[in-house]
């Protein structure tokens, strides 16, 4: 429980760090005269570098003399040794108080016992010790590096008490082994023992900030410079989103590096368990859990957890990622070949597999069902937004109106053959080849008018169709046939026409009724003229005229009509009305 309150308060950023020399001790610093020696050496250690990346700690005091805590933080930090240094230390980066001295100034050092008495006499009302001392009140304190042989730290709790009397806040001394005896005196002072050494309460400190610093951000515990600062130092980047005036943390990553995202979860449902448990064994596209089912879940990326859990989500969804596939599909009993088919594949269960691909714009899915010695396939198609090649167009739709009919095909993947033959599922052909006709009607139209549809948006209405199916008919026939029991209604522009019609000869069967005006059709973004516009009655039955009206309806006794025009037919050839 204090180790838990003890981080919660550096989580808040509200703890100065007090450094003994135990800790240089672990990077190989003898104590004694053999100090002087390798005063210079660089020996800092994994507990130097843990500490210089935690950015909650805005305050550090120690009594060492060397210099690893500061090199550590690779001029990240303020290094004040003096009255002389304070001016000068910058409020955004944490500040390394050294209060027993320095190895850049020896005179100064505090090692011997005149040192110390010289060192207790020291003017309080300095810039630097005014400084430590504002620190000693306003923030929580956490002794690291001391042993309860060292007789130098009850001193400094002495003074510190003197100093500050009873304006203090919590105090802690993280060090390993020490007797009840001991512990009883730290308790006397207000000073909570945790029994652990500098090295493994720093890992654990670490792996309790990266547990909460997503929580802690969102909540406001923590600022956002400092996380930016410990996700920074930790070699990730973050990405951070504001919610009604709050920061949201939306995703941290690594540079140029793939970091491991781990979730843990629990359900209730004994049916999404085994859902789930067919799922880690291989089977399955995708799984969903509702929030309602969800009684447990966690994100962690990387070593960080991510402030999300089983009450702020809707749902939890996975998706498996795919096997890739690319090769060359053959159907060779039509001479039909596609090349550089990519598709992905899923194993749905033991007896059921999935393949998905996107073959110019036709978004494929097929299923395939395993049964004794033969297969099923079901198999669904969305036609491409933007028309692709019209050629890729015919090919494609050819292939599948083949497979469709056939179930027959082979994969050739890095070479080898893969025979296709299974037992295709109910599927409407007259669909397959209403496409193929209205791609065919395309690639015509392209060739007719000297027009390319590649790139335009695709259109499939049953509107389209029928167009493109008439003018097809149009190219081919020179006429666009229309079939009408009932006749047709025809716009005359005056009575002389209407005269001329009722006094056609008998023996004339045949009239061309003339617009007068060129038919241009907008067909996906291209306008095409084909030229005037005229009605053709063949084995003329009898024409009636609407009283009143120019317009009167045409009969003829096979209750067929043909749609003319001038681009693909002479007018003259035939008795027409001006």
């Amino acid at each position: 429980m204090d180790l838990q309150n003890l981080f919660k308060l550096v989580r808040k950023g509200d703890v100065a760090i007090w450094v003994g020399a135990g800790f240089s001790m672990y990077a190989g610093y003898p104590s004694g005269e053999k100090l002087k020696k390798i005063i210079y050496s660089e020996l800092a250690t994994h507990s130097h570098d843990l500490l210089s990346r935690i950015s909650h700690f805005k305050e550090i005091i120690t009594t060492n003399y060397d210099c690893l805590i500061e090199n550590s933080y690779t001029n990240r930090a303020n290094v004040i040794r003096s009255d002389n240094d304070v001016p000068y230390f910058q409020n955004l980066k944490p500040s390394i108080y050294k209060a027993h001295g320095d190895i850049h100034c020896i005179e100064k050092i505090i090692i011997t016992k005149n040192d110390y008495a010289k060192f207790y006499n020291i003017q309080r009302d300095k810039p630097f010790w005014v400084s430590i001392l504002d620190i000693l009140t306003k923030r929580n304190l956490l002794f690291l590096g001391y042993s309860f042989e060292d007789e130098n730290i009850w001193s400094w709790f002495d003074l510190i008490d003197n100093a500050i009397e009873t304006h203090r806040k919590e105090r802690f001394l993280v060090a390993p082994g020490w007797t009840p005896l001991k512990i009883k005196q730290l308790q006397d002072k207000s000073i909570t023992y945790i029994d652990l050494d500098a090295e493994a309460f720093l890992v654990k400190l670490d792996q309790e900030i990266k547990l909460n610093l997503a929580a802690d951000l969102e909540n406001g515990l923590v600022s956002q410079d400092t996380f930016n600062q410990y996700v920074l130092l930790n070699e990730y980047n973050s990405t951070i989103s504001t919610t009604n005036g709050k920061p949201k943390l939306d995703s941290i990553t690594k540079s140029g590096e793939a970091v491991v995202n781990k979730l843990i979860f629990a359900t209730t449902d004994k049916k999404l368990a085994r859902q789930m448990d067919q799922f880690t064994q291989g089977f399955g596209k995708s799984i969903k859990i509702p929030k309602k089912h969800l009684v447990k879940f966690e994100h962690f990326v990387g070593d960080f957890k991510m402030n999300i859990s089983a009450e702020t989500i809707e749902y939890f969804s996975l998706q498996r990622l795919p096997r890739k596939h690319k090769g060359t599909f053959e159907l060779p009993d039509d001479g039909l070949i596609i090349e550089d088919i990519e598709f992905d594949s899923y194993q749905l269960s033991k007896n059921e597999a999935q393949i998905e691909s996107n073959i110019w714009g036709f978004k494929l899915d097929v299923k395939i069902h395993f049964k004794g010695d033969g297969s099923t396939v079901t198999f669904h198609i969305n036609n491409p937004l933007v028309f692709p090649s019209i050629n890729k167009c015919v090919l494609f739709q050819k292939a599948l109106l083949s497979f469709a009919s056939k179930g027959k095909a082979v994969f050739f993947k890095d070479g080898l053959p893969h025979n296709i033959d299974g037992k295709i599922a109910t599927v409407k052909l007259s669909e397959f080849t209403e496409l193929l006709d209205f791609f065919e009607g395309l690639k015509k139209i392209e060739a007719t008018f000297n027009i390319r549809f590649e790139g335009s948006n695709a259109d499939f209405s049953e509107a389209k169709i029928q167009l493109v199916k008439a003018i097809s008919q149009l190219i081919d026939h020179k006429y666009i046939e229309i079939s009408s029991a009932n006749g047709v209604i025809v716009e005359l522009k005056d009575e002389s026409e209407n005269a001329k019609l009722k006094e056609l000869p008998s023996h004339v069967k045949s009239v061309l009724i003339k617009s007068g005006e060129n038919k241009i059709i907008d067909l996906f973004g291209h306008k095409i003229d084909l030229g005037e516009e005229g009605l053709q009655i063949n084995d003329i039955d009898s024409f009636i005229m609407n009283k009143g009206k120019t317009t009167g309806v045409i009969k003829s006794n096979s209750g067929l009509y043909w749609q003319r025009y001038s681009l693909f037919f002479p007018f003259d050839s035939i008795n027409d009305i001006d």
